[in-house]
Formats: structure tokens, sequence, C-alpha cells
């Protein structure tokens, strides 16, 4: 799915109340997503962001009508995506206020994520491989609480920690949380 709206802002779209895709407006106003699809038949997809106002806003449905199921990965039928992936590597990093994107390869090292912002229009979004977690809830399975925040381990030696995030946090906004080829 791809769409224009205002840079920065974090585009969330859902098929029937449930997430199955996000994404963070480019500077040139356009995004793209991933969509997984869910069930064979008509789904229906809105893409919901805020206004400058904070206001929830919402397009029409679209629909896409998934026909057939061909050795799909866990949870449904992924569509590419347009939009590039680029990638980090053990960092400390933080977010500016404005709405980011922290795209994780299968190995980042131990990075460390100040200021991750959870709701609004400063909402900030984690995108890991596909190949490090099955799915959101894979997510949560390897999220643990430290002292400084939310560590989500990809492995022993590959961890990213959310400081001031909660696991409870990251349950109640999945939103947060895509994945990348």
């Amino acid at each position: 799915m791809a769409g224009a709206c205002a840079a920065g802002r974090l585009v969330t779209l859902d098929d029937d109340g449930a997430t199955v895709g996000t994404a963070v407006v480019a500077r040139d106003g356009t995004w793209s997503s991933d969509v997984l699809l869910t069930h064979l038949g008509a789904n229906g997809i809105t893409a919901r962001t805020t206004d400058a106002g904070g206001r929830a806003v919402a397009s029409a449905p679209v629909t896409l009508t998934l026909t057939a199921v061909l050795s799909p990965p866990s949870g449904g039928i992924a569509l590419p995506a347009q939009d590039s992936v680029h990638p980090l590597h053990g960092a400390a990093l933080s977010a500016a206020g404005a709405a980011e994107a922290f795209v994780f390869t299968a190995h980042p090292g131990h990075d460390t994520v100040t200021g991750f912002g959870l709701s609004g229009a400063g909402a900030d979004l984690l995108s890991f491989s596909r190949h490090s977690f099955a799915g959101f809830a894979d997510v949560l399975r390897h999220t643990t609480l430290s002292g400084d925040g939310a560590v989500i381990h990809l492995s022993p030696r590959d961890s990213v920690t959310l400081v001031g995030v909660s696991r409870q946090d990251l349950r109640t906004h999945p939103g947060a949380v895509a994945f990348h080829p």
C-alpha cells in the first residue's frame, strides 16, 4: 500500500480494526508499507494518522481481495513495499520529537533508543527484519524489562533497549513495531 501525507507522520494500516501495516511518511510526503492479509476474501484496509492538531484522521477503506494462499509466511501474505530500508548497527539513538523510524537488521549489536514516542504526532516506529521475529507476539516474547526500559532481544549478542518504555507500553501499542524483508 502507498499514499501521501504530511512528512514525518506515522501511518497505521488497519483491516477491520487489526493493525496490518505501518509506515512513516518520507520527507517528500509519500509513504508505503507491507500489508499482511490475514484471511481469504475481502480485506478492507484503512490508513489512519493524526492531523497537525493531533486529531485522528482515516482514509476511506480500500478493498484488497485475497483469493488464494500459496505457501504463505506465518499469518498471511505480505505485499512488498517500495520503500528503502536504512539499517542501523550498534548505536545510541535518540528520537527528536518528530515521528521517526528505527530500522534494525538481523544483527544490530546492542542499540539504545531514548525518547521513543508511542502515540500522537511524534509516534516513532521500530522496524525489524522478518528473519528476526515471526511477528508482534514474538517481539513481546523476546522483550524483558531492565532498569532503563524495555529490552528487545534479537539474539544473545543483539538487542534494542527503549529507555523509559515498558513491556506493557509496547503491548498496548502494536503499531509501534513493523517488519521489513
